[in-house]
């Protein structure tokens, strides 16, 4: 059986991906951000897709993750911290550790968010729906009592049928993994949380970020 773990940016994507290597090895198991053609051309069996109903703190963690990074768009070396873009990335990281937290907030409101559409929730799911043959849309995207909900796909290019797991971040427990698979193996799953943005170099100034954020 091949599980394809399928998200965009910063949904947990990574922490389900080696949770499921790490506890069915005899899976193949696999993890991209919403790159369609893989799912199109490759023999995939499920998908499983985690998402953010919270799209800002989707948005706020993105933007910290590839902060230094100017070959993402919304990094603040395209805007503010231009002049400081030709560094190297170890000096980059320090300009962010101790630039002004008021200045990153600003510049991270002048963003387009929604264009992005690795960081947009329902666009890739309109593509999902299209390329699958949804009858329709996941409802727990807006809201459910269950912690995940499963809808059959069928493929456009040669009719291979796939089960699509939609899981919310806050719902990524070990027992709601666990509880999700059971249709498809007996085997104990162990989380393993990876990926923590407090847990990388720029966790400090992220927390002042957050802190900001939240007293506007």
């Amino acid at each position: 059986m091949h599980i394809k773990v399928w998200g965009m940016f910063k949904v947990g994507s990574t922490t389900i991906y080696n949770s499921l290597k790490e506890s069915f090895p005899e899976f193949k198991v696999t993890k991209s951000h919403t790159e369609v053609k893989c799912l199109v051309y490759e023999d995939v069996d499920v998908v499983i897709v985690p998402f953010r109903r919270d799209t800002l703190k989707q948005w706020m963690s993105a933007y910290f993750m590839d902060i230094d990074r100017p070959e993402y768009p919304y990094s603040p070396f395209n805007r503010v911290l231009a002049s400081f873009a030709h560094l190297s990335t170890d000096l980059r990281q320090e300009v962010i550790k101790v630039v002004d937290p008021w200045l990153l907030v600003k510049d991270f409101q002048s963003v387009e968010w929604k264009q992005f559409d690795w960081l947009n929730t329902n666009l890739t799911l309109e593509i999902l729906k299209e390329e699958f043959q949804f009858d329709r849309l996941p409802r727990i995207i807006d809201h459910s009592d269950a912690p995940f909900e499963v809808i059959h796909g069928e493929r456009k290019r040669d009719g291979k049928s796939l089960d699509f797991v939609f899981i919310p971040t806050e719902e990524i427990t070990e027992t709601n993994l666990q509880e999700m698979l059971r249709h498809y193996t007996d085997t104990k799953l162990r989380l393993l949380s990876s990926n923590i943005g407090s847990e990388n170099w720029y966790g400090p100034k992220y927390q002042t970020f957050l802190k900001c954020m939240n007293h506007q």
